[in-house]
């Protein structure tokens, strides 16, 4: 269930990290989003994201609640 998203991040016009082929975790800092309805688009929700900026994610990996599932 991964969907993509494009982050922008304002001010960078080349990239900072580069990408070989294969998946990279990043952090990002300072992330701000907004949601808007687009009536020339059928009324289709729309997202849009912003961050202050990207870096590689270090060793430490992010543990996520699964709700007490344990499969």
């Amino acid at each position: 269930n991964f969907d993509k998203i494009t982050i922008k991040i304002p001010g960078k016009l080349t990239p900072s990290i580069v990408y070989e082929g294969t998946p990279i975790p990043v952090v990002f800092e300072g992330v701000e989003g907004k949601v808007w309805q687009d009536f020339n688009n059928h009324g289709e929700i729309k997202l849009s994201l912003t961050a202050t900026d990207i870096k590689v994610a270090g060793e430490k990996h992010i543990k996520v609640n699964n709700g007490g599932n344990r499969e």
